[in-house]
């Protein structure tokens, strides 16, 4: 009687849940694992690509001529899906393509707008420039005519607090000019900015200094402020060096100096150099 009893709640319990099958499933799922499966991504119908095409051909895309439209969506109704499927993408290409010239001849425009504006503006500071010499010349005119006429001393008279004034600002304008001026090399090209700041009178940085045509026989890593040194089969004497071993101001002053050396004076001896800053 104990066995009927277990037997009939094992049933009880089996009707409530399920008995798994022989696959490991649940009656009614035809014996496969309850798990969720990915769909595969629909593919897209010919009437799908066919819309797709005549979007792109059309207006505000590629924008073909009716002609040309037609016969193509015409050709396009007689091909197979797959057919369909690679001339789609062939249109893509088509219109990534065409945006990307459209985005060009924008960039291209602007360029031309800001070329235009420029020019503008020259044309404004020329035409204000000239307006201000014709002034200046008929300024000179009418003073020309006072001294003809005897008016030039009550002018000056008249104006002499004025000339006093303007005197004095000169002054103060000469006063607070600067004296000294960044100094950078003009003429050679060697190396990198000094790591200080360096400065000459301002006198000096309006002379030019002479041209050069020698070139030192040094790597060109320490010419060019890089890195390097003590690879080299034809020169083992050069040790390596960090960059901008030699500053460009250091290296102006190498270069005039075998510039210089590598001159002959009138009376045979050896052309010199000497450095007067400091």
């Amino acid at each position: 009687q104990m066995r009927r009893q277990l037997q009939l709640q094992q049933q009880q319990q089996q009707s409530r849940h399920g008995a798994p099958s022989a696959y490991g499933g649940r009656p009614g799922s035809g014996g496969m694992p309850q798990q969720q499966q990915q769909q595969p991504k629909p593919q897209p119908t010919p009437q799908q690509l066919l819309a797709y095409a005549e979007r792109v051909m059309g207006p505000g895309n590629l924008g073909l001529p009716p002609e040309k439209f037609n016969k193509n969506m015409e050709a396009l109704r007689q091909m197979s899906l797959p057919q369909l499927y690679q001339h789609a993408k062939m249109l893509k290409d088509k219109l990534d393509q065409h945006k990307l010239m459209q985005r060009q001849q924008v960039l291209q425009q602007q360029q031309q707008q800001l070329m235009m504006q420029r020019q503008q503006a020259q044309q404004q500071v020329m035409q204000q420039h000239a307006l201000q010499q014709q002034k200046a010349k008929e300024a000179a005119a009418e003073e020309e005519e006072r001294k003809e006429d005897g008016i030039v001393q009550t002018t000056q008279a008249v104006n002499s607090d004025a000339l006093e004034v303007e005197t004095a600002e000169e002054e103060a304008a000469i006063a607070s000019a600067p004296v000294f001026r960044a100094y950078r090399p003009l003429k050679v090209k060697y190396g990198l900015s000094h790591p200080e700041p360096i400065v000459e009178s301002c006198s000096m940085a309006s002379v030019e200094p002479p041209d050069v045509f020698y070139r030192p026989g040094l790597p060109s890593s320490l010419l060019s402020g890089r890195r390097g040194g003590g690879n080299d089969p034809l020169h083992p004497e050069w040790l390596p060096h960090d960059s901008c071993a030699l500053s460009a101001a250091q290296l102006e002053a190498l270069v005039y100096a075998g510039q210089r050396h590598s001159q002959q004076n009138p009376d045979d001896t050896r052309g010199g150099f000497f450095i007067g800053d400091g």
